[in-house]
């Protein structure tokens, strides 16, 4: 993907009852980025793999568990001209690692800007996102808003890769107790441009 990945704890190959891989204590960043408070870290993450995956090179992984990770996603007064190595590494599609379900436990996503010394946190973010062989996505999950609970899903369906540059239909459920009067329901076309998502038509 061009990111780095560093493993600061130890990492465990399971055998049984599946074959697995554990990361702990990880940092994902893109090296031309030297802010170290635009990265991601996760205290672990599980993946199980089928092993006639992994002797054919293109491994598919049947569940992806990420446990307690914190995004830091940096509020920005203008857009800016988006050259990171994940816009370029999107370009091939055919070698995709196959991903059925991916759990979330435990996250945390921190929006700031620190020069004008802004900052607010959506916290205990528990999702749950299955992706079916019609590549059909479904993401649920709960997190909390400050004190506010707060419950979502998604579903959308993906075109073939790569995703870069097309429309993704979109639908989105959001019910917010004090923050929203009402659960609010929308449709949009997602559109990825590297590290931008873009919503259109949103309805």
């Amino acid at each position: 993907t061009g990111y780095t990945l560093t493993i600061n704890g130890g990492t465990t190959i399971g055998f049984w009852p599946s074959h697995n891989i554990t990361l702990n204590d990880v940092t994902l960043q893109d090296p031309k980025n030297g802010d170290v408070n635009n990265r991601i870290t996760m205290a672990s993450i599980q993946a199980d793999v089928t092993l006639a995956s992994v002797w054919s090179g293109k491994p598919q992984v049947t569940e992806l568990v990420i446990v307690r990770p914190v995004v830091n996603v940096p509020l920005q007064r203008e857009r800016t001209r988006d050259s990171s190595p994940a816009a370029k590494a999107n370009a091939g599609g055919s070698d995709t690692i196959k991903i059925e379900h991916i759990s979330i436990t435990g996250g945390t996503i921190v929006f700031a800007n620190l020069r004008d010394r802004i900052e607010s946190r959506i916290e205990t973010l528990n999702a749950d996102a299955t992706i079916g062989d019609d590549r059909r996505i479904v993401i649920t999950g709960n997190a909390r808003a400050g004190d506010r609970p707060l419950k979502f899903d998604i579903k959308a369906t993906a075109p073939q890769p790569p995703l870069e540059r097309q429309s993704i239909p979109a639908e989105f459920n959001i019910d917010a107790p004090g923050l929203l009067p009402s659960a609010l329901t929308a449709k949009s076309e997602v559109r990825l441009n590297g590290t931008i998502a873009m919503f259109n038509n949103v309805s």
